[in-house]
């Protein structure tokens, strides 16, 4: 049946469907709470984003930027979430959602999708919302500002380098200059699928002018973050296992296993295998592996597969929007209906995604409110994990119980404390456990869980980042977890088990056991939380005093 298959829908429905989506990312921004780094850079306009001053701290902020320039990187992007950072929520939330309206819009037109064709720009909406690793504390502000910026921008110059009928204006070479210097995962990418394309496509003239703005400002900002790169990742160098980077980083590659078929199936499509080989896919397949192998060699976390994530995206939707059957994309009952059932989804996701970051911004608002009057552990009614909600799809898991976050955070509400002294939250679900409470976990760890929370009920020694054999179903995995001290009502001491990462089997199936694999040197207890070392140092990351 054929509602008109001739007859597009209005263009006003493109953009409703493009605008609540970027309005639903708006929302979240404005709800979810200040979150790790976001901590890190507000140290020293403590006061101020408190409400506990009128007025900003200039010399705060540019010794908030000579700091992280000394320490951490000169990325562009961290320059402008400085002084975002100091706008009301519900203002300074309008950048990532205009970010985020921008790159969907982005992979529309270079995919070719027409704005009144519904059921492609439903699968472009899904595919952002799947793809990219929202849960990764991107919904914190200056996760944000380092990579969807740059991922609207990248969407703008792969159009402007691809499309020979897109006239090139100052914006175009603007836009690669800023790339470069905005984040360097991004800029290192796109210059080498940048010099891959000069070499496949027969318009070097057009393309080696627009890399030419990329390629100064990406080895600038590479330059300039060398020192501050060695400081801040050298750990990981001395601890670099490709093995293992490659088994977690892979798992994160379901778009670029797909975008590879769509390649397959669009050149079979079409029978010619030459497709396979053309320069927008030679572009993308470059900047993908790129980024792929990046994320290989440094594995600091899921977020720097998003460059590979946003390319895979470019090229799936183009690779649909070329071979699917032209039922699927005009409006007939069969897209309409799938469209609709894409968009119900979404809309059930984002209702839970936001009701979830309204949560979490009250307790984590009680948690900042007592956490600043007393020290040591506070009891938080702090969500269930994500995994317990199938249609959260892992969001907003902000790693709230991340050993960063925590450093950051009891650095940030301590400042005006004289002995600096550590803040940490635990569920207030443990706060009336006793050594026999909850379910037990088969294991040697001797942990148990109550309400899906994790802990031992002992105060021995154990390390702050102890790593157990995990067993969920048929799967196996090395699961890395914090463990916080606290005692609870009965006056015993126990340590609180934090997961610092979920895994996907975790939807579907239940802990069967916990094993240790490492529990140790760094120790933690109620005397020596995990912001010590195994000389009973302060442990902080960086040391910002006013």
């Amino acid at each position: 049946m054929v509602l008109n298959a001739h007859k597009k829908a209005p263009k006003a429905t493109y953009w409703s469907l493009l605008g609540l989506f970027a309005l639903a990312h708006w929302a979240i921004f404005v709800l979810f709470p200040r979150i790790s780094d976001d901590y890190w850079y507000g140290m020293l306009q403590h006061d101020y984003l408190r409400g506990l001053s009128e007025s900003v701290s200039w010399s705060g902020v540019w010794e908030t930027l000579r700091i992280h320039f000394t320490y951490d990187n000169t990325r562009l992007g961290n320059i402008v979430f400085v002084f975002l950072q100091l706008l009301p929520p519900w203002l300074s939330a309008v950048v990532p959602a205009a970010c985020v309206l921008w790159i969907c819009t982005g992979i529309c037109r270079f995919a070719g999708v027409d704005g009144r064709n519904l059921l492609l720009v439903a699968v472009t909406l899904l595919a952002v919302s799947i793809f990219p690793p929202w849960f990764e504390n991107f919904f914190s502000l200056c996760f944000a500002l380092n990579y969807l910026p740059p991922a609207a921008m990248m969407c703008a110059y792969v159009i402007s380098l691809c499309d020979n009928r897109h006239k090139r204006t100052m914006w175009d070479y603007a836009n690669a200059l800023l790339l470069g210097l905005w984040h360097e995962a991004f800029g290192i990418s796109l210059v080498i699928g940048s010099l891959a394309y000069i070499i496949a496509t027969r318009q070097r003239k057009k393309a080696v002018r627009l890399a030419a703005w990329l390629i100064p400002s990406t080895i600038f900002l590479c330059t300039t973050a060398i020192f501050a790169a060695i400081n801040n990742s050298g750990h990981v160098i001395n601890e670099f296992d490709l093995l293992h980077n490659i088994v977690s980083v892979g798992k994160l590659q379901v778009p670029f296993v797909l975008y590879l078929l769509c390649v397959i199936c669009r050149a079979a499509a079409m029978r010619d295998w030459r497709k396979l080989f053309s320069p927008w896919v030679i572009l993308l397949t470059f900047i993908a592996l790129t980024a792929i192998a990046l994320n290989t060699i440094i594995t600091r976390g899921e977020r720097i597969s998003t460059v590979a994530h946003i390319a895979c995206t470019l090229g799936i939707m183009r690779c649909l929007a070329s071979t699917l059957p032209h039922r699927w994309k005009a409006n007939t009952t069969a897209s309409v209906t799938a469209a609709a059932l894409i968009v119900a989804i979404l809309c059930w996701h984002y209702t839970a995604v936001i009701q979830r970051s309204w949560h979490f911004s009250t307790v984590w608002t009680d948690f900042e409110n007592r956490a600043a009057a007393q020290t040591g552990h506070v009891f938080v009614d702090i969500p269930s994990p994500a995994t317990a909600d199938f249609i959260l799809w892992r969001k907003p898991d902000a790693a709230m119980f991340d050993v960063w976050n925590v450093w950051h955070f009891s650095d940030y509400i301590s400042m005006r404390s004289t002995d600096r002294s550590p803040r940490w939250p635990v569920p207030s679900a443990l706060k009336h456990v006793t050594p026999t409470s909850g379910t037990a976990i088969p294991g040697d760890a001797g942990i148990r869980s109550v309400d899906g929370w994790l802990y031992m009920p002992d105060d021995a020694d154990h390390a702050y980042l102890p790593i157990f054999k995990t067993r969920l179903g048929p799967f196996v995995k090395s699961q890395v977890c914090n463990t916080f001290p606290f005692t609870a009502a009965d006056g015993r001491k126990y340590i609180f088990v934090a997961p610092l990462n979920q895994y996907f089997p975790s939807f579907l199936f239940t802990i069967s056991s916990m094993d240790f694999m490492y529990d140790g040197p760094y120790t933690t207890s109620v005397d020596y939380p995990p912001f010590v070392n195994e000389h009973g140092e302060a442990n902080h990351f960086l040391e910002i005093r006013k």
